[in-house]
């Protein structure tokens, strides 16, 4: 069962989508950057120890505020256009954290 912060909050999501649904059309991203950031650092505590290295796919998340959310955190940016490592270099990914 689900506690009652949890239901209001997948209720704000589901609102949140689809007002922007409604205003931009789909398909449409949406997303909260806390949450990742949050979820980066919680990932980080799990992994305490390992050499394991963390990478966000740009093309799976080619936006911005997610680019530098997750260069916040450390974590690299896997590109695989020059696209992507444009959007990449941009954000301000200096290239020991870029994956090509």
């Amino acid at each position: 069962m689900r506690e009652a912060g949890q239901i209001w909050e997948i209720d704000f999501w589901q609102r949140v989508a689809t007002q922007a649904a409604e205003k931009f059309g789909t398909p449409c991203f949406v997303c909260s950057i806390q949450q990742i950031v949050d979820s980066a650092r919680k990932l980080e505590g799990l992994l305490q120890g390992t050499k394991l290295r963390q990478w966000l796919a740009v093309k799976a998340h080619p936006v911005r505020d997610v680019l530098l959310a997750w260069k916040t955190v450390g974590y690299g940016a896997e590109v695989v256009s020059p696209f992507e490592l444009n959007a990449a270099l941009e954000t301000g990914y200096p290239p020991e954290r870029i994956l090509a």
